[in-house]
């Protein structure tokens, strides 16, 4: 249990520290793919199995990440 609160503070504090240096949308944007991130540390460190339907689920959240940053932008805001 102390583990997992530490992880999870680390991680929101990490979300703080993000937005100061680049834009809210696109720091809360990586801080939620958290369960992106989650399902492929679980299949790695814990054998959790993968079928095809989550790696579809995957690669679509991923892409839907990609279109909502939108990182090959020109015109992005400095900060």
């Amino acid at each position: 249990m102390l583990l997992r609160s530490l992880s999870g503070f680390i991680g929101y504090l990490g979300l703080v520290a993000a937005v100061k240096f680049m834009p809210v949308s696109t720091s809360s944007c990586i801080y939620f793919t958290l369960p992106i991130w989650s399902a492929i540390l679980a299949y790695f460190f814990l054998s959790e199995k993968i079928n095809k339907y989550d790696i579809l689920q995957i690669v679509s959240a991923f892409l839907g990440i990609l279109i909502i940053n939108n990182p090959f932008s020109s015109d992005q805001n400095e900060v």
